[in-house]
């Protein structure tokens, strides 16, 4: 638990994009070398390797520094499981590899070759002393004695680039390469596809303000007058969320992670404020929004499924129960619990299932998971604009009267065809080919559509038109990721089932 909350806060921290060469193809031992500028280099290639990886990777590292203190020592032993070598002295430092590496560098062979007895990989960083960072430096002969004494280890090439800058704010880029190297990269702003997706959804956007404009200058009728301030408010938010989730996919996994994640605190907070829960409750709301929201988004970043999966079904659940009962009040109690366990359901275990779509590890579609998480979004949003204007035309026959009016047998027919065809027109930037990509969008919408149905259900109970009034035009945040809540989990495990 300690070694992957390491991982992920260093990735954070560094803010690095990984760059592999080539797909993993199995889990065999490797040796990791790479230029060197600083101790803590081999924490940011350790955080950077896939989970299977990282279990078996050892650096080497310099015993006097990782010794230093308890807590470095504790890191290094416990959680690193470095190896920890004596730094030579100058004299025994040898610079070419025909020369025979002095005590000390026959030592640190020998308990390398002892850590690849026992099938654990390495990272090691064969300049030596430290580096510009700039420029690689000459290699000592240390890696080339290693390789010959177990040639069968496969070496992998790694280059740090920009790392200089990372405690001033710099954004550094962990580059790899090598033969049969290993990894997955996640998708940026480098990726041009991408790049053209958002630029296709600036222009429709675009589109969608011009259109309200004229609208808003040829429609006379207080009705139709309405009805168009209301799309125009729409198309702002849209605007507003477009930009947000934009910065999100650019800045690579972590930042849709906090995104999403800072949805699922807001989303709770409305579902919260509505719901019937009293003073007593506090305690047990405090550790649901303060310890259970942000764990669950956690272990989407470090990409620990088999918690993440069950943290809310099954330890949350028992967690807030019990701190329920410690506060002594039986009235409604199951009333109040149930409220509590639905919301962090609601608003964070499924709404969290969006972002664990970058964990997904997919053949042939390594380091593109980002475009999955865009599918998502704009198949289940865009069916919901869809419903909304196919409704408003055409709606003539309410599928619910009492629980979404608006909500049309015609609005909700033409919806899905529209939802339908975008996905199956969007099935280049995923793994699916186009049939594939027309029955996944059509399980995506027809879930969004549930989800606002079941959500609406709540507010009509709790006698209230929206959640809340954050988002100008469409309500609260609870109001427009309402149809992700049960999109996201079914498209999740039906893409980690078939792909």
């Amino acid at each position: 638990m300690i070694a992957a909350l390491l991982a992920a806060a260093a990735r954070a921290v560094a803010g690095g994009t990984v760059r592999w060469a080539s797909a993993p193809s199995d889990d065999r031992q490797r040796v990791f070398f790479a230029n060197h500028t600083s101790h803590l280099d081999f924490i940011l290639i350790w955080a950077s390797l896939p989970p299977h990886m990282r279990k078996r990777a050892r650096p080497v590292a310099a015993r006097d520094y990782w010794e230093a203190g308890p807590l470095r020592r504790y890191l290094a032993r416990k959680v690193f499981r470095a190896v920890l070598i004596e730094r030579a002295a100058p004299a025994e430092r040898v610079d070419r590899v025909d020369r025979n590496p002095g005590m000390r560098g026959r030592e640190a062979i020998a308990r390398m070759v002892e850590v690849l007895d026992r099938e654990d990989s390495l990272i090691v960083f064969p300049e030596g002393t430290r580096g510009s960072g700039v420029e690689v430096a000459e290699f000592k002969s240390g890696l080339y004695y290693l390789w010959r004494e177990r040639p069968e280890v496969e070496l992998v090439p790694v280059h740090l680039e920009n790392l200089n800058r990372v405690l001033q704010g710099g954004l550094p880029r962990t580059g790899t390469s090598g033969g049969a190297a290993a990894g997955r990269a996640v998708s940026s702003f480098d990726d041009h596809e991408l790049l053209w997706l958002l630029a296709g959804l600036a222009a429709l956007l675009l589109t969608a303000t011009a259109v309200g404009q004229v609208l808003e200058r040829l429609v006379a009728t207080p009705s139709g007058g309405e009805t168009v301030d209301n799309v125009n408010a729409r198309v702002r938010a849209w605007w507003v969320m477009s930009i947000a989730f934009a910065i999100a996919v650019a800045s690579g996994g972590v930042g849709s992670v906090v995104l999403f994640a800072l949805i699922s605190f807001l989303a709770l907070r409305e579902f919260v404020t509505l719901s019937p829960t009293g003073r007593v409750d506090h305690a047990a709301l405090v550790w649901s929004f303060f310890l259970v929201t942000p764990a669950q988004y956690v272990l989407v970043g470090v990409q620990w499924y088999g918690l993440f999966s069950i943290l809310i079904p099954v330890y949350a659940f028992l967690f807030v129960t019990a701190r329920l009962v410690l506060a002594g009040e039986t009235e409604r109690f199951l009333e109040r619990a149930a409220t509590i366990q639905w919301g962090l359901m609601a608003c964070v275990y499924c709404i969290s299932y969006a972002p664990a779509l970058l964990l997904l590890d997919i053949e042939g579609y390594e380091g593109e998971n980002a475009k999955l998480l865009f599918f998502l979004v704009i198949v289940v949003q865009l069916s919901d604009v869809f419903q909304y204007v196919w409704g408003k035309l055409f709606g003539r026959h309410p599928i619910a009267p009492a629980i979404s009016p608006n909500k049309t047998w015609e609005g909700f027919v033409g919806g899905i065809a529209c939802a339908v065809l975008l996905g199956t027109s969007l099935w280049w930037i995923t793994p699916f080919n186009p049939w594939q990509a027309a029955l996944m969008a059509l399980a995506i919408a027809l879930m969004g559509f549930v989800g606002g149905l079941v959500m609406s259900a709540i507010k009509r109970d709790r006698g209230v038109k929206d959640y809340g009034s954050l988002i100008h035009g469409h309500g609260g945040v609870l109001d427009r990721v309402d149809s992700l809540l049960f999109a996201a989990p079914l498209f999740f495990h039906l893409t980690r089932f078939f792909f």
